[in-house]
């Protein structure tokens, strides 16, 4: 029984941080289904352009850095197994 109920504890602290980092996660995201996945040709075509221009030169590395930084801004603790 009283390793139920810390494993309870520990759930709800895990969900606890794990909902604030969906969230923000969510929020980041906003509009990207329309952006990866667009209906129309024109909007294709400025998809391909902005990657493109998002993955070469002086912005090579942007895409990267906006998702490493969205997907490591949580920190989880080390439970026990």
């Amino acid at each position: 029984m009283g390793r139920d109920r810390w494993g309870w504890r520990r759930r709800r602290e895990y969900e606890r941080t794990i909902r604030g980092f969906a969230k923000t996660c969510q929020r980041v995201a906003g509009n990207a289904g329309s952006f990866l996945a667009p209906v129309t040709r024109g909007a294709i075509l400025r998809r391909n352009l902005a990657y493109r221009v998002l993955t070469a030169g002086p912005l090579m590395g942007v895409l990267e850095k906006l998702s490493t930084k969205a997907a490591t801004s949580i920190t989880l603790k080390d439970y026990a197994a």
